[in-house]
């Protein structure tokens, strides 16, 4: 087996020095005068299939954790607001159970002022 041409387009030909058959030194078929090996350019594009296949991977689990992200604020955001309006509660109620405590009181006292007695 022997190289048949020197030039580097034809770098993948080869001829075997008994029967004169010319072939691909790469895929070992029947030469074929494309520049690249078509088993050559089947692993390129493989390669290309995988790189953009890694960059789709890739902005799916930046969209995903972005997502996640704004969940995780949304639902602090919205612990923060029920905490916040769970004191609102039980400030009013508090304060609400002084305004009927202090109804009660004053109504004591008129009671007592106007010497009004319950049956």
């Amino acid at each position: 087996m022997s190289r048949k041409c020197d030039n580097q387009e034809d770098d993948n030909l080869a001829v075997c020095d008994q029967c004169r058959y010319t072939f691909c030194k790469k895929c070992y078929e029947t030469y074929h005068f494309q520049k690249i090996c078509p088993k050559d350019y089947i692993i390129e594009q493989m390669k290309l299939l995988k790189q953009k296949e890694l960059q789709r991977l890739r902005k799916e689990k930046e969209a995903a954790l972005a997502q996640l992200n704004k969940r995780k604020e949304q639902k602090q955001n919205w612990n923060e607001q029920r905490i916040n309006t769970q004191r609102y509660r039980h400030i009013f109620i508090k304060l609400s159970e002084q305004n009927t405590l202090l109804q009660e009181i004053l109504t004591a006292d008129r009671i007592n002022t106007d010497d009004i007695q319950f049956c």
